[in-house]
């Protein structure tokens, strides 16, 4: 059965009402959807079930999902074994042979079903689509489908594209939601289902978390305990959040904690040196608990004098231990540390998802007033910028 029981015993009303304007159903058809869902929604275990279906009911046909990268399309639909290899059909309803290193699945009626990334859309010229689905819409270029796919669905009136998204800020893909809804002229951004009054051939469709009911309101609860305000909102509740709300930390939760003093049971002290902070500028600062007691500015790229100045300003304040950025040079002073008999912390910026855990945290403890940030103005400068968005996939 295609799709399986698996995928069938699954659907939601949301779900279901997007299959029924893919057919017709209720009088309506179309063959443009615009899907503004929030996370866990299962819109990606939609899309790629149609595909398999058309795939499977149409001969010598081609299909074609699309993720924002190669790696993100190989993560989300290929490898996930509750994915792509779960709904596939059995060899006895149709034989298909999957191709690992073109991302491809050849069905035995001579359809293909293209795994792809958005990142050179160019790469894809020349390729035939008779339905082609857009996966995370929010974080590709538009061009991918004004200049690839667009001229290819408009070959034929059957052919269809659908574009799936959580929100990203406001963008090219809330743009195309607000005009497929007619937003713009006064209609309400609905937020539990399909909109009253599209552009003709379009469906936009909208979930909040909240109202949808698909997730627990133990596991929202929970969310919103462990996330920050923005994030939150955002990723749960599809809340189109401007630049500013949309860092992990906001100048808003820094400004609210300048008079805030918490006081630690116990003294802490640590030593921390970028190397390579601003090029040829090493930054070293002594902290004890909640504030910076002692900083030193080096112009200098010799490891071994840098680790004396780390040494030394150890033995002034009487601290044994050291966070050294391992970038660069960061290594040879680690290590030239670690020889002296000092207490090395290794950290690698370059590390993405130690350093988004890092800020991550911050922002938690911040928002709970929980940390007193320092008065430093590189830090304070720093901390606002660090985008959440460049972290959502």
């Amino acid at each position: 059965m295609i799709p399986n029981d698996r995928f069938n015993s699954g659907l939601h009303r949301w779900q279901l009402e997007i299959l029924a304007a893919f057919d017709g159903g209720a009088g309506r058809l179309a063959r443009f959807f615009v899907m503004e869902w929030h996370r866990r929604a299962r819109k990606t275990t939609l899309a790629l079930n149609l595909l398999i279906r058309e795939c499977v009911e149409y001969s010598k046909r081609s299909y074609v999902y699309v993720a924002p990268t190669y790696t993100q399309a190989r993560n989300i639909v290929w490898d996930d074994p509750n994915m792509l290899p779960a709904y596939l059909p059995t060899p006895d309803e149709m034989p298909c042979k999957k191709n690992q290193q073109k991302l491809h699945v050849q069905f035995g009626n001579g359809s293909l079903l293209n795994i792809r990334g958005a990142v050179k859309p160019d790469s894809r010229r020349g390729i035939d689509a008779q339905g082609v689905v857009f996966d995370e819409w929010a974080m590709m270029k538009e061009e991918a489908w004004i200049e690839i796919f667009r001229p290819i669905i408009a070959q034929s009136p059957q052919r269809w594209a659908m574009f799936l998204y959580t929100p990203k800020g406001i963008n090219h893909a809330t743009e195309m939601f607000d005009r497929v809804a007619r937003i713009s002229h006064g209609q309400p951004i609905p937020n539990n289902g399909l909109a009253g009054d599209c552009i003709p051939d379009w469906v936009a469709s909208r979930l909040v978390a909240s109202k949808s009911g698909l997730l627990t309101p133990s596991e929202l609860e929970k969310a919103a305990r462990d996330m920050p305000t923005s994030m939150y909102d955002q990723e749960i509740e599809c809340a189109r959040v401007t630049d500013e709300d949309r860092v992990l930390i906001t100048s808003r939760m820094i400004d609210a904690l300048r008079d805030i003093h918490r006081y630690l049971p116990e003294t802490r002290r640590v030593i921390s040196c970028d190397p390579s902070m601003g090029g040829d500028e090493c930054v070293i600062y002594a902290g004890e608990n909640t504030k910076i007691i002692d900083e030193l500015i080096l112009h200098e790229r010799d490891q071994m004098k840098i680790a004396g100045h780390l040494a030394i300003m150890g033995e002034r304040h009487k601290i044994n231990t050291y966070i050294i950025d391992r970038i660069g040079i960061g290594k040879g002073i680690n290590d030239r540390l670690a020889e002296m008999g000092k207490e090395v912390i290794p950290f690698c910026a370059s590390e993405t998802a130690l350093v988004f855990s890092i800020w991550l945290r911050m922002g938690l403890l911040l928002t709970r007033q929980a940390l007193r940030l320092s008065r430093c103005w590189k830090l304070s400068v720093a901390v606002p910028s660090f985008p959440m968005a460049n972290w959502m996939t």
